[in-house]
C-alpha cells in the first residue's frame, strides 16, 4: 500500500477471498489456522497446565514459560490425574467416530473434583462470546462424567485471552479454581500474554517472509 502498487488485497497467505488485514493475519488466516494458530494456543495454555501438575508433583520442574517442552497426554499420582488433548465420549452414538477433544481434564482425588480444561484465543471484540460458547461446548460431557462418577463434582475451566493478550476477569475466576495464591494467578495470567504476544511477533515474521515469495 505504501508504494501504491496494490492491485489486489486477498491474503497473500492463504488466497482467500477475503481482506488482507492485521485482523484476518492475525486471528482469521484459514493458512496460519492449520498450524501457527494452533501453536499459540497449545503454548499460552502450558503456561497454567505446566505450573499446576508442578504444583500438584506430576512433574519435577515447571518449564519457562517460552520452553518447547511437550505435555504428555496422561499424568498421574494418588492426589490427581490428568488429560492433555484427548477424546472425552459423552455416551451418545452420534459422537462415536468422532468424539469432541476438550483441552483437557482435570480430577482432583482430594476434594473430589473434576475439571474439564479450555483454552481460547479470539480476536478482541469477541472473548465474551467466545467465553460462552467454550463455557457450554461440553455440557454433555460435563453431565455423563457426573454420572460416573456421582461423589465428584464437576465443572469446566474455561480460560480466554484475546490475540493481543487482552483478558477480563473470568480469566482469573477460572485460574482460581485451581491456583488459590494470588501470587501465582498473576504469574500463569502474566506468562500467557507473554506467550500470546510472543506469537503476534512470530506471525508477522512468517508473514512478512511468505509474502515476499509470492
Amino acid at each position: 500500500m505504501r508504494s501504491n502498487e496494490v492491485v489486489d488485497d486477498t491474503c497473500r497467505v492463504c488466497k482467500a477471498s477475503e481482506q488482507e488485514s492485521v485482523k484476518h493475519l492475525i486471528s482469521n488466516c484459514n493458512e496460519f489456522a492449520r498450524s501457527l494458530y494452533i501453536t499459540r494456543h497449545d503454548n499460552a495454555l502450558k503456561c497454567f497446565v505446566w505450573p499446576m501438575l508442578h504444583m500438584f508433583g506430576l512433574v519435577e520442574k515447571c518449564p519457562i514459560w517460552y520452553a518447547s517442552d511437550k505435555v504428555k497426554p496422561y499424568y498421574k499420582n494418588e492426589k490427581i490425574e490428568f488429560w492433555w488433548d484427548v477424546p472425552e465420549y459423552t455416551g451418545r452414538d452420534e459422537e462415536s467416530v468422532h468424539p469432541p477433544r476438550p483441552d483437557g481434564k482435570l480430577k482432583m482425588n482430594v476434594g473430589k473434583k473434576i475439571y474439564l480444561l479450555e483454552m481460547t484465543v479470539p480476536w478482541t471484540g469477541n472473548r465474551t462470546d467466545k467465553y460462552m460458547f467454550k463455557s457450554d461446548k461440553y455440557k454433555r460431557i460435563q453431565e455423563n462424567l457426573k454420572f460416573e462418577n456421582p461423589e465428584f463434582t464437576v465443572d469446566q475451566i474455561t480460560l480466554v485471552i484475546d490475540v493481543f493478550g487482552g483478558y477480563d476477569e473470568t480469566l482469573a475466576d477460572n485460574v482460581k479454581k485451581v491456583f488459590q495464591c494470588e501470587k501465582e494467578v498473576n504469574s500463569v495470567i502474566r506468562n500467557m500474554q507473554k506467550s500470546i504476544i510472543s506469537s503476534c511477533a512470530n506471525l508477522s515474521r512468517v508473514f512478512k517472509i511468505r509474502s515476499k515469495l509470492e
